[in-house]
């Protein structure tokens, strides 16, 4: 399958919108706060991205881990958009 190319800011929003639709843990992930998208070198799946950090409460972590990696199985980051 190939990838769909985004920005980083894209990217971010992205995992903003999620966020704020998800229903994890009664709604308390809808706090989190995508931090930056980061470039990186290519992992064995192909990702050439990160999200970097985010602001919210600790139990969402597998939530927003479960997010990126979906995101990052359908985008590849594209830093001259």
């Amino acid at each position: 399958m190939t990838k769909s190319r985004a920005s980083a800011s894209e990217l971010r929003r992205l995992i903003q919108t999620r966020l704020y639709a998800s229903e994890a843990l009664d709604g308390a992930c809808r706090e989190c706060h995508a931090n930056q998208v980061q470039g990186r070198a290519p992992d064995a799946a192909g990702s050439n991205w990160e999200l970097h950090s985010y602001n919210g409460p600790a139990q969402c972590a597998d939530v927003v881990n479960a997010i990126v990696a979906e995101l990052q199985a359908r985008y590849e980051l594209d830093e001259s958009l």
